[in-house]
């Protein structure tokens, strides 16, 4: 091969290159959908590209634990396969009710996914990182200052494969944390994008609501490992399991620092048996949580546990 045509083949491959990542990125200014977009059960009246912007208006749906994973109009497009990697979104949203939330997610199916979010959780008008491995949930939420935002930008960084850093941006220029975790997820090719939604069960309050998703764009980056990383909250174990009605049961639960602990119980609508219960605050170390469910028919229910901002939910089956 001569010189001539090897610089023109470099270029020719550049261009391809650059083709291919600039298909990352949508400003959704066209009058229809780029081709690289996937939507997941979708439900074609209840999105537009209008005025520059991906208009979902959001439904009753959710991705919490095995048992809901039904939020729809989710868009989606294959991820960079390298190590690092960054996506970000600039929402137009402004929630009313508990769980109405929009935002990015990065997702390998319904069980194992990062949705980087905007929305409000009872007590919690702000953003979110919400997370899931094999269908257990977790959350870290960071109230906002000013619940009078509507303009955020949102971002999720992937660093070592497995470090992932939600953060948020009232400029786009000024960014705050909402979390870090080391996530393993299956080695299965993930996909990112945007989705929006009502909620989960009968806690899905209120009606539909306008998302407006300026752009979404997705890049290799240079994204440092070197970042701190907070404790996780998690549950050690429930015993004994299944619980039976009217038997005293334990949650144990692992603290890595002092924190307050929070609990709760809802059934498979959403719905809280009895009241949230707090057990005061507790050095870091290993904790029980002890419960008994009475005059509730059996059937599958689940524990809340929230602590310094965190919350993490562990399935419960109930049975006579």
């Amino acid at each position: 091969m001569n010189m001539q045509r090897f610089t023109c083949t470099c270029a020719a491959l550049l261009l391809i290159a650059s083709a291919a990542a600039a298909q990352t990125h949508d400003d959704f200014d066209g009058s229809t959908l780029k081709p690289f977009w996937t939507i997941l059960r979708e439900q074609p009246d209840h999105w537009r590209l209008h005025e520059g912007y991906l208009e979902i208006t959001t439904q009753p749906g959710a991705l919490n634990t095995t048992e809901y994973n039904n939020v729809r109009n989710t868009f989606l497009q294959p991820v960079p396969p390298d190590s690092t990697m960054r996506m970000e979104t600039l929402l137009d949203f402004s929630p009313v009710h508990w769980y109405h939330n929009a935002g990015l997610i990065y997702r390998i199916d319904d069980d194992n996914y990062i949705r980087v979010s905007r929305g409000i959780y009872p007590d919690i008008d702000g953003v979110w990182m919400e997370w899931e491995v094999a269908g257990e949930t977790r959350f870290h939420f960071r109230n906002l200052p000013d619940t009078g935002y509507s303009l955020i930008w949102l971002r999720l960084s992937r660093s070592e494969d497995s470090i992932y850093t939600a953060s948020f941006s009232d400029d786009g220029m000024r960014w705050g944390a909402i979390a870090t975790e080391v996530i393993h997820f299956p080695d299965t090719p993930p996909m990112g994008g945007v989705q929006a939604a009502n909620g989960e069960g009968l806690a899905a309050m209120g009606g539909p609501l306008r998302a407006l998703f300026d752009y979404f764009g997705a890049k290799v980056t240079s994204v440092s490992a070197d970042v701190s990383l907070p404790s996780s909250l998690s549950i050690l174990s429930v015993h004994p399991s299944p619980v039976r009605i009217g038997e005293h049961a334990q949650v144990t639960v692992p603290l890595a620092e002092a924190a307050t602990l929070q609990w709760w119980l809802t059934d498979l609508l959403g719905r809280r048996i009895g009241v949230a219960a707090t057990r005061g605050h507790f050095d870091g170390g290993t904790h029980g949580i002890r419960f008994s469910l009475y005059d509730v028919p059996p059937g599958m229910y689940f524990m809340h546990v929230m602590a310094a901002g965190s919350r993490v939910t562990q399935r419960i089956l109930l049975t006579r």
